[in-house]
């Protein structure tokens, strides 16, 4: 018998054998699998990844492209020694696909130009992000000479399937002869010579697109052809124009797209036919007016489109420049809900899709309009559990405005970071990524993102770069915190270091002769009022609206197609009809005041959070009185005015600080106008300045209760009010008025308000613009079907036309009738605040 020390002793051995046997087995294993020296792409078995071949070309036969490098498919097969000096001649760089500089990981706006060589579909029950058990298993050594596996971090079943479903890639290695992937195609039957053209390698991904949609679908095949970079090189050098292989350009990065056929691809990017999920094939579609799922598409670039320059906003020769503001489009990834239309509008909005249905209304809007800048004034995601992926919610509106060449930007409001992926500092930085944007996060310093200034500046013609006119944009932000779990504290308010950087930005500016005469002639009717032009952005001979350079981006995917009925958005009244001829024989359009219709007043409308209805809204409250439905007005303000005016008939003009004029030119400067979502106190309890014909400087009118902060931060008096259009007069030894403002001294300025007008959205039943010490604060309306309305409230879009080089604002008001309603001339001449 042995002793317990002898026992000890085999124990060990035993334990060391062991260890032994398995790490030759486990060596064995990993060299049988190692891959074989053969051409990169062929259809071969590698550990547990089963590539399928579904054409190839013909055996023997030489593409004419490795005929013109010198290189055959025998020696390509062969793998011969010199083959890789075949692909490149003496001289070039041996990185000439910029692998070196392509970022690690994957992202769809870097501009990487590395093909990728192979791909596969993986699924898998746990997140990546959580646990990576999708990414496909690849020995090191096969890793090391073919490229690590990249997902694409966008899951194809998000909301359609019961488990997690990625695509994988390989990019091409430095120096490596790779055949590289230069078409994709999906195909849910058995493939043929129709589907696949034979000249070429074309590889199936064994594993379905559609693999774990619930409930199923017909099998999706990813099919992926394999080209040889000879091929690819010989067709760039039968470019001798642009230098482009064409259809033979390697595909460099994958996206994928959530959504339908109205969710473009990124600029450069092509999006896939079929869809994967939510096509017509798709029973559970929601596009079909049943259904759960929104659906996703799969999308590639190869070439890199090249952006063109932010554009330089500019007056045009006459001096007229004209901004479309659209307010609360409140969209989603899926096709959005109708809300509060009349009978016939809900029938056509529910055929589309709400937000397809807006996207038409937007289209004939910018068409209508022609501005030269489009302000996207908050609440451009819905929020409420419904724009979970914000770029392919921002690609639904985005590229109609910059494929139509209009520069655009955005502020944002409450819901644009409400339950989705991206923060607002993300979805510029998107933006950013997009044709004609001029918008951007502005300085960490300052509270919230989109704090910035943008300038419009003096015709191009003039030589001149003077900025005459400006406009802020701040982010108001979106809800206060609770400082109990029980408490509403309402919406948030703008913030004290705002205040200092607008003070600071205002005192920057620069004052100059007002009004402005350009330093030559350029030509165009410089002082013709814009409202007497045919539309809102009419130019004068060569000096219309100033024409960004030709830009024409890929972008993928089906358009918004002639689905809605053409008579749609061209309805109007037969009074309507004879007002808009009478307009276009005057050349000029209506000024008549939308009538105010009590019927449908709301005080709460049907949003996360209700309006507050305690201030001074000048809307209306209701309630049941002996089956008759009684109005009462909830305006102290007003119903004060109203027993004055019968009392003495006329209130007291509101007297301003003398401005510049055509008479007195004065060095100041330029007019503006502040751009924010939530507006502030002053536009619900505030006294509304009164005209030179003792009536209220007010128009439109308002069908909802206050949609302000409870808070007043001091915006308006210490920001808005506190800096004037004037340099302040100056003794001896005073600091130069244009310090820049560190808010210890008082602010160098002096005479009205540099700011004339303050534009918000938020509230979607409100459409007035009233003056209140000086400053007119205008709301834009309801701009779409996807927002809370009223079925007796026109949807629109706030136009602001500024004339004779920013001196004169005027609005109005393009419903989607096409009416023009609520037309004012707020500032210059002609205006509501001067003497009749």
């Amino acid at each position: 018998m042995l002793s317990p020390s002898s026992s000890r002793t085999y124990v060990r051995l035993a334990f060391l054998v062991s260890v032994v046997l398995l790490s030759c087995l486990l060596t064995s294993r990993y060299k049988l699998e190692a891959p074989y020296n053969r051409p990169y792409g062929k259809p071969v078995n590698l550990g547990h990844q089963a590539y399928q071949l579904t054409f190839a070309r013909p055996a023997g036969k030489a593409a004419a492209g490795a005929a013109t490098a010198g290189t055959t498919d025998a020696a390509i097969e062969a793998g011969e020694k010199g083959t890789e000096d075949e692909y490149w001649d003496e001289g070039d760089d041996w990185d000439m696909w910029g692998v070196a500089s392509t970022k690690a990981g994957w992202d769809p706006l870097d501009p990487s130009t590395t093909p990728l060589t192979e791909l596969q579909v993986k699924s898998c029950v746990l997140s990546p992000g959580l646990y990576d058990m999708c990414s496909p298993t690849s020995p090191a050594k096969e890793d090391a000479t073919r490229g690590k596996w990249e997902r694409i971090d966008r899951d194809i079943n998000k909301r359609a399937g019961i488990y997690y479903l990625y695509i994988y890639a390989r990019r091409l290695l430095p120096g490596s002869t790779a055949d590289v992937i230069t078409d994709l195609r999906l195909l849910d039957h058995r493939p043929t010579t129709e589907d696949l053209s034979a000249d070429g390698l074309w590889v199936e991904v064994s594993t379905s697109m559609r693999e774990g949609v619930w409930p199923r679908m017909d099998s999706l095949f990813l099919h992926y052809k394999l080209t040889p970079q000879a091929d690819v090189l010989a067709a760039r050098r039968m470019d001798t124009i642009n230098g482009s292989a064409g259809a033979l350009e390697p595909i460099t990065e994958l996206d994928v797209l959530y959504g339908g056929e109205e969710v473009h691809a990124l600029p450069g990017y092509t999006k896939v036919t079929p869809v994967i999920t939510g096509g017509e094939k798709d029973h559970e579609w929601v596009g079909n007016g049943h259904g759960k799922r929104v659906g996703a598409s799969l999308a590639y670039r190869k070439e890199i489109s090249q952006l063109p320059p932010a554009p330089t906003l500019r007056f045009d020769r006459a001096g007229n420049f004209s901004i479309l503001q659209v307010a609360d489009l409140h969209f989603s990834v899926g096709p959005g809900e109708c809300r509060d239309l009349d009978p016939r509008r809900e029938a056509e909005c529910q055929k589309l899709g709400a937000d397809v249905y807006s996207l038409h209304w937007l289209e004939t809007a910018l068409d209508e309009v022609k501005p030269d800048l489009v302000v996207f004034s908050g609440d451009q995601l819905n929020g409420q559990k419904t724009s979970w992926d914000a770029k392919s919610v921002i690609l639904k509106w985005a590229p109609l405005v910059y494929k139509r060449q209009i520069p655009w930007t955005i502020i944002f409001g409450n819901h644009d970071e409400e339950e989705t992926d991206l923060k607002h500092a993300e979805q510029i930085e998107l933006m950013r990524h997009l044709p004609l944007f001029v918008g951007e996060v502005g300085p960490s310093s300052v509270s919230g993102e989109g704090n910035y200034v943008r300038p419009i500046r003096a015709p191009a013609a003039a030589n001149d770069d003077t900025a005459l006119f400006n406009l802020y944009f701040l982010d108001s932000h979106a809800y206060a915190k609770k400082r109990t779990p029980w408490s509403d504290p309402g919406y948030d308010w703008l913030k004290a270091n705002q205040i200092n950087w607008f003070r600071g930005r205002s005192a920057q500016m620069k004052t100059f002769m007002r009004p402005y005469t350009p330093p030559r002639a350029i030509g165009g009717a410089q002082t013709k009022p814009a409202a007497a032009q045919k539309g809102a952005a009419a130019g004068a001979g060569d000096g219309g609206r100033q024409k960004w350079h030709a830009y024409d981006p890929t972008v993928g995917g089906a358009a918004l197609d002639d689905r809605a009925p053409p008579s749609v958005f061209a309805r109007s009244r037969r009074g309507v009809a004879l007002n808009r001829r009478q307009e276009e024989e005057n050349g000029d359009f209506g000024t008549a005041v939308e009538p105010f219709d009590p019927a449908d007043a709301v005080e709460n409308p049907q949003d996360d959070i209700s309006f507050e209805t305690e201030g001074e809204g000048d809307g209306t409250s209701s309630k049941e009185a002996d089956g008759e439905t009684e109005y009462a007005s909830s305006n102290p303000l007003l119903d004060a005015e109203e027993a004055l005016l019968e009392e003495e008939g006329f209130l007291e003009p509101s007297e301003l600080p003398i401005g510049p004029t055509v008479d007195e030119p004065m060095e100041a400067k330029p007019n503006a106008i502040t751009f924010f979502h939530i507006p502030l106190p002053q536009a619900y309890n505030s006294e509304i300045d009164v005209g030179p014909d003792g009536k209220r400087l007010r128009v439109g009118n308002r069908y909802e209760g206050s949609g302000a902060s409870k808070t007043d931060s001091g915006f308006f008096e210490q920001a808005i009010l506190a800096q004037g259009e004037l340099p302040a007069p100056r003794g001896d030894g005073d600091a130069p008025v244009d310090a820049f403002w560190d808010g210890e001294a008082a602010s160098p300025t002096a005479g009205r308000p540099e700011v004339k007008v303050l534009a918000h959205g938020h509230c979607h039943l409100t459409s007035d613009c009233r003056r209140v010490q000086g400053v007119w604060i205008c709301f834009g309306g309801g701009a779409t079907y996807s927002g809370y309305g009223s079925k007796t409230f026109s949807r629109r879009m706030r136009v602001y036309q500024l004339s004779d080089f920013g001196e004169r604002i005027e609005t109005f008001q393009l419903t989607d009738e096409k009416e023009r309603v609520n037309h004012a001339i707020l500032v210059g001449e002609g205006s509501l605040e001067q003497a009749p």
